[in-house]
């Protein structure tokens, strides 16, 4: 089973700007979301979206949309979680959001586990491994509040787990516990 990260990211569009092709890039254009933050400030979110041409971008302006396979434009950045970049088409959604909503769902087969504690939380991390053309990447996932137990009946098993917060690039931590995937029997050849 291939390990699967797939951030969605949820919002409702109130403008666009298109982008410049660079040399490994392709152009485009950027969807912009506005909302108010919990402490009363404004904050602006933005999608580089590859290959959306001006006129389609202008016709998602006051809708929600969808947009899957986003990945953190700008990791370095204290603001990560509001630039982002995808190569995905938008697809409108009846879903009325106030704020845009960001959801990793990362599937594949755990490989190892480690418990984890600081001083705010502890819990298990799961680990994953990433095989594309003979280039192995680790992966991890913290899951607080996830006992030793549960983690050890993970093992070696297919699982999904979502709400992953992206720490780096191969690293997510999150709250929601990880569901069992049922794979479907593979056939025997006589």
């Amino acid at each position: 089973m291939n390990l699967s990260i797939n951030t969605i990211v949820k919002l409702k569009i109130t403008g666009s700007k298109p982008f410049n092709k660079t040399e490994k890039k392709p152009a485009g254009t950027k969807l912009q979301a506005r909302y108010t933050r919990e402490e009363g400030g404004l904050s602006q979110f933005e999608i580089k979206v590859f290959e959306l041409n001006e006129q389609s971008a202008k016709s998602f302006k006051g809708k929600t949309i969808q947009l899957d396979n986003c990945s953190v434009f700008k990791p370095d950045q204290q603001y990560a979680s509001s630039y982002w970049s995808t190569a995905s088409a938008p697809v409108e959604i009846k879903e009325t959001i106030s704020k845009p909503v960001v959801n990793t769902v990362i599937t594949g087969k755990v490989e190892a586990i480690e418990p984890f504690s600081g001083e705010k939380m502890s819990g298990y991390t799961l680990f994953f491994i990433e095989n594309v053309e003979d280039t192995e990447t680790i992966y991890n996932v913290k899951i607080t509040a996830l006992d030793e137990a549960s983690a050890k009946s993970f093992l070696q098993k297919p699982i999904k787990v979502e709400q992953c917060k992206p720490l780096s690039k191969t690293s997510f931590i999150t709250e929601e516990k990880p569901t069992l995937i049922q794979q479907q029997p593979t056939p025997h050849k006589e």
